[in-house]
Protein backbone atom coordinates (compact mmCIF):
# COMPACT_ATOMS: atom_id res chain seq x y z
CA UNK A 1 0.00 0.00 0.00
CA UNK A 2 1.49 3.55 -1.05
CA UNK A 3 2.58 5.41 1.89
CA UNK A 4 1.12 8.99 1.24
CA UNK A 5 2.85 12.38 2.23
CA UNK A 6 1.51 12.73 5.36
CA UNK A 7 2.43 9.02 6.15
CA UNK A 8 5.93 10.44 5.55
CA UNK A 9 6.01 13.35 7.49
CA UNK A 10 4.50 11.47 10.55
CA UNK A 11 7.70 9.26 10.43
CA UNK A 12 10.16 11.50 9.41
CA UNK A 13 8.21 13.16 12.73
CA UNK A 14 9.18 10.12 14.80
CA UNK A 15 12.97 9.54 13.63
CA UNK A 16 14.10 12.81 13.39
CA UNK A 17 14.66 13.40 17.64
CA UNK A 18 16.56 10.84 17.91
CA UNK A 19 18.10 11.12 14.86
CA UNK A 20 19.66 14.19 15.20
CA UNK A 21 20.82 13.15 18.82
CA UNK A 22 22.72 10.33 17.18
CA UNK A 23 24.20 12.69 15.23
CA UNK A 24 25.36 14.88 18.18
CA UNK A 25 26.82 11.90 19.86
CA UNK A 26 28.88 10.93 16.80
CA UNK A 27 29.95 14.60 17.39
CA UNK A 28 30.63 13.85 20.59
CA UNK A 29 33.00 10.57 20.08
CA UNK A 30 34.92 12.89 17.93
CA UNK A 31 35.72 15.13 20.02
CA UNK A 32 36.44 12.97 23.11
CA UNK A 33 38.50 10.16 20.60
CA UNK A 34 39.86 12.16 17.78
CA UNK A 35 40.12 16.20 18.66
CA UNK A 36 42.53 15.49 21.85
CA UNK A 37 45.17 13.49 18.95
CA UNK A 38 44.69 16.19 16.67
CA UNK A 39 45.40 19.10 19.27
CA UNK A 40 48.60 17.17 20.98
CA UNK A 41 49.85 17.20 17.02
CA UNK A 42 49.50 20.68 16.83
CA UNK A 43 50.93 21.43 20.30
CA UNK A 44 54.22 19.49 20.13
CA UNK A 45 54.67 18.58 15.96
CA UNK A 46 53.93 14.95 14.59
CA UNK A 47 57.17 13.38 14.95
CA UNK A 48 57.24 14.00 19.03
CA UNK A 49 53.43 12.99 18.85
CA UNK A 50 53.93 10.04 17.02
CA UNK A 51 54.14 7.33 19.98
CA UNK A 52 51.07 9.46 20.95
CA UNK A 53 49.05 9.06 18.39
CA UNK A 54 49.77 5.44 17.53
CA UNK A 55 49.06 4.07 21.02
CA UNK A 56 45.41 6.53 20.97
CA UNK A 57 44.64 4.45 17.82
CA UNK A 58 45.68 0.97 18.66
CA UNK A 59 43.61 0.66 21.56
CA UNK A 60 40.54 3.15 19.54
CA UNK A 61 40.51 -0.02 17.13
CA UNK A 62 40.55 -2.73 20.49
CA UNK A 63 38.18 -0.58 21.05
CA UNK A 64 36.18 -0.78 18.12
CA UNK A 65 36.83 -4.49 17.53
CA UNK A 66 36.22 -5.43 21.18
CA UNK A 67 32.35 -3.54 20.75
CA UNK A 68 31.29 -5.89 17.62
CA UNK A 69 29.46 -8.35 19.69
CA UNK A 70 27.57 -5.95 21.04
CA UNK A 71 26.40 -4.25 17.87
CA UNK A 72 25.59 -7.18 15.99
CA UNK A 73 22.94 -8.04 19.09
CA UNK A 74 21.78 -4.82 19.39
CA UNK A 75 18.94 -5.31 16.37
CA UNK A 76 17.86 -7.97 18.01
CA UNK A 77 17.62 -6.36 21.56
CA UNK A 78 15.43 -3.80 20.11
CA UNK A 79 13.46 -6.22 18.85
CA UNK A 80 12.61 -8.28 21.59
CA UNK A 81 12.24 -5.22 23.88
CA UNK A 82 9.43 -4.06 21.52
CA UNK A 83 7.90 -7.72 21.67
CA UNK A 84 8.80 -8.89 25.01
CA UNK A 85 9.89 -6.70 27.23
CA UNK A 86 13.06 -5.94 29.17
CA UNK A 87 13.15 -8.75 30.37
CA UNK A 88 14.21 -10.94 27.36
CA UNK A 89 16.94 -8.57 26.90
CA UNK A 90 18.58 -9.23 29.28
CA UNK A 91 20.51 -13.00 28.66
CA UNK A 92 21.53 -11.24 25.23
CA UNK A 93 22.90 -8.07 26.68
CA UNK A 94 24.66 -10.30 29.19
CA UNK A 95 26.41 -12.12 26.90
CA UNK A 96 27.36 -9.45 23.97
CA UNK A 97 28.74 -7.29 27.18
CA UNK A 98 30.85 -10.10 28.64
CA UNK A 99 32.29 -10.57 25.36
CA UNK A 100 33.26 -6.98 24.72
CA UNK A 101 34.60 -6.96 27.91
CA UNK A 102 36.70 -9.77 27.79
CA UNK A 103 38.13 -9.32 24.36
CA UNK A 104 38.94 -6.07 25.34
CA UNK A 105 40.84 -6.88 28.42
CA UNK A 106 42.83 -9.88 26.88
CA UNK A 107 44.21 -7.86 23.62
CA UNK A 108 44.87 -4.86 25.55
CA UNK A 109 47.20 -7.32 28.05
CA UNK A 110 49.12 -8.35 24.62
CA UNK A 111 49.41 -5.24 23.39
CA UNK A 112 50.79 -4.09 26.53
CA UNK A 113 52.77 -7.25 27.03
CA UNK A 114 54.46 -7.72 23.21
CA UNK A 115 53.49 -4.76 21.17
CA UNK A 116 56.87 -2.70 22.21
CA UNK A 117 59.03 -5.89 21.84
CA UNK A 118 57.44 -6.28 18.36
CA UNK A 119 57.69 -2.84 17.38
CA UNK A 120 61.50 -3.01 18.19
CA UNK A 121 61.84 -6.29 16.63
CA UNK A 122 60.56 -4.97 13.20
CA UNK A 123 62.94 -1.90 14.31
CA UNK A 124 59.56 0.38 13.91
CA UNK A 125 60.56 4.00 13.80
CA UNK A 126 57.44 4.34 15.76
CA UNK A 127 56.93 3.71 19.74
CA UNK A 128 54.11 3.04 22.24
CA UNK A 129 54.27 5.33 25.38
CA UNK A 130 55.69 4.73 28.25
CA UNK A 131 54.49 1.46 30.37
CA UNK A 132 52.61 3.16 32.83
CA UNK A 133 50.44 5.99 30.59
CA UNK A 134 49.64 2.50 27.82
CA UNK A 135 48.33 0.96 31.00
CA UNK A 136 46.39 4.22 31.72
CA UNK A 137 45.35 3.79 28.27
CA UNK A 138 44.25 0.70 28.15
CA UNK A 139 42.06 1.32 31.32
CA UNK A 140 40.54 3.99 29.68
CA UNK A 141 39.85 2.09 26.79
CA UNK A 142 37.93 -0.16 29.10
CA UNK A 143 35.75 1.51 31.14
CA UNK A 144 34.66 3.05 27.71
CA UNK A 145 33.89 0.02 26.63
CA UNK A 146 32.14 -0.87 29.22
CA UNK A 147 30.23 2.72 29.63
CA UNK A 148 29.55 2.21 26.21
CA UNK A 149 27.52 -0.93 26.11
CA UNK A 150 25.53 0.04 29.42
CA UNK A 151 24.97 3.72 27.72
CA UNK A 152 23.75 2.47 24.73
CA UNK A 153 21.67 -0.67 25.98
CA UNK A 154 19.33 2.38 27.20
CA UNK A 155 18.12 3.26 23.60
CA UNK A 156 16.17 -0.09 23.37
CA UNK A 157 13.83 2.48 25.53
CA UNK A 158 13.65 4.13 22.34
CA UNK A 159 15.36 6.95 24.05
CA UNK A 160 18.96 8.82 23.89
CA UNK A 161 19.61 10.15 27.21
CA UNK A 162 23.05 10.42 26.82
CA UNK A 163 23.69 12.59 24.43
CA UNK A 164 24.28 16.30 26.29
CA UNK A 165 26.06 14.14 28.44
CA UNK A 166 28.50 12.80 25.44
CA UNK A 167 28.66 16.49 24.27
CA UNK A 168 29.48 18.20 27.92
CA UNK A 169 31.97 15.10 27.91
CA UNK A 170 33.92 16.18 24.49
CA UNK A 171 34.10 20.09 25.24
CA UNK A 172 35.63 19.17 28.73
CA UNK A 173 38.03 17.68 27.49
CA UNK A 174 39.00 19.74 24.82
CA UNK A 175 39.08 22.74 27.91
CA UNK A 176 41.41 20.62 29.86
CA UNK A 177 43.71 19.79 27.05
CA UNK A 178 44.22 22.94 26.20
CA UNK A 179 44.80 23.94 30.34
CA UNK A 180 46.99 21.14 30.38
CA UNK A 181 49.01 22.29 27.59
CA UNK A 182 49.26 25.69 28.97
CA UNK A 183 50.56 24.28 32.40
CA UNK A 184 53.30 22.54 30.66
CA UNK A 185 51.80 18.85 31.11
CA UNK A 186 53.98 16.53 28.69
CA UNK A 187 52.31 14.59 26.01
CA UNK A 188 52.16 11.57 28.16
CA UNK A 189 50.60 13.19 30.61
CA UNK A 190 48.17 14.43 29.03
CA UNK A 191 47.06 11.20 28.39
CA UNK A 192 45.36 11.16 32.06
CA UNK A 193 43.15 13.70 30.94
CA UNK A 194 40.39 12.00 29.01
CA UNK A 195 40.46 9.16 32.02
CA UNK A 196 39.94 11.23 34.62
CA UNK A 197 36.99 13.16 32.81
CA UNK A 198 35.41 10.21 31.89
CA UNK A 199 35.97 8.64 35.36
CA UNK A 200 34.09 11.58 37.07
CA UNK A 201 31.08 10.60 35.75
CA UNK A 202 30.20 8.67 32.21
CA UNK A 203 32.38 5.38 33.32
CA UNK A 204 29.93 4.89 36.65
CA UNK A 205 26.58 6.53 35.74
CA UNK A 206 25.77 4.42 32.75
CA UNK A 207 26.42 1.30 34.57
CA UNK A 208 24.38 2.53 36.93
CA UNK A 209 21.59 3.05 34.57
CA UNK A 210 21.66 -0.26 32.68
CA UNK A 211 21.49 -2.05 36.12
CA UNK A 212 18.38 0.23 37.05
CA UNK A 213 17.33 -1.01 33.75
CA UNK A 214 17.13 -4.51 34.86
CA UNK A 215 16.31 -4.07 38.10
CA UNK A 216 19.52 -5.32 39.53
CA UNK A 217 22.98 -4.43 40.93
CA UNK A 218 25.72 -3.55 39.07
CA UNK A 219 28.04 -5.67 40.20
CA UNK A 220 25.33 -8.49 40.40
CA UNK A 221 24.51 -7.93 36.48
CA UNK A 222 28.07 -8.38 35.92
CA UNK A 223 28.39 -11.60 37.67
CA UNK A 224 25.72 -12.83 36.11
CA UNK A 225 26.74 -12.23 32.93
CA UNK A 226 30.23 -14.00 33.38
CA UNK A 227 28.33 -16.84 34.84
CA UNK A 228 26.00 -16.70 31.47
CA UNK A 229 28.92 -16.70 29.64
CA UNK A 230 30.64 -19.71 30.77
CA UNK A 231 27.58 -21.60 30.68
CA UNK A 232 27.03 -21.11 26.93
CA UNK A 233 30.61 -21.69 26.38
CA UNK A 234 30.71 -25.00 28.20
CA UNK A 235 27.84 -25.93 26.40
CA UNK A 236 29.97 -25.31 22.78
CA UNK A 237 33.05 -27.44 23.76
CA UNK A 238 33.91 -26.84 19.92
CA UNK A 239 33.66 -23.13 20.53
CA UNK A 240 37.24 -21.26 19.63
CA UNK A 241 37.83 -17.32 21.20
CA UNK A 242 37.72 -16.76 17.58
CA UNK A 243 34.09 -18.01 16.94
CA UNK A 244 32.86 -16.57 19.80
CA UNK A 245 31.28 -13.65 18.62
CA UNK A 246 29.89 -15.56 15.61
CA UNK A 247 28.39 -17.78 18.31
CA UNK A 248 26.68 -14.75 20.03
CA UNK A 249 25.06 -14.32 17.02
CA UNK A 250 23.76 -17.20 16.80
CA UNK A 251 22.34 -17.15 20.09
CA UNK A 252 20.19 -13.91 19.87
CA UNK A 253 18.61 -16.16 16.49
CA UNK A 254 18.37 -18.90 19.07
CA UNK A 255 16.49 -17.08 21.49
CA UNK A 256 13.68 -15.46 18.79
Amino acid sequence: MPVGNKGIKEFIDKIKGNAIKYGLVSLSIFMVSRVPSLLVVYFFGADKASGFTFSIYVFSLLGIISLIPFTISMPKMNEFAVRFGIKRVKPIFQLSWCVVLMTYLIASCLVILFGPFILEAINSSINFVSLPYLCILALTGFLEANHAVCANILTVQNKIPFYKQSLLTGVIIIIFIFIGYNEGLSIEQLIVVPFLIQLAFNNWYWPLQASKLFKIGYFDLLKESFLISYRFIRSKYSVTPYLLIVEVSRLTLFLG
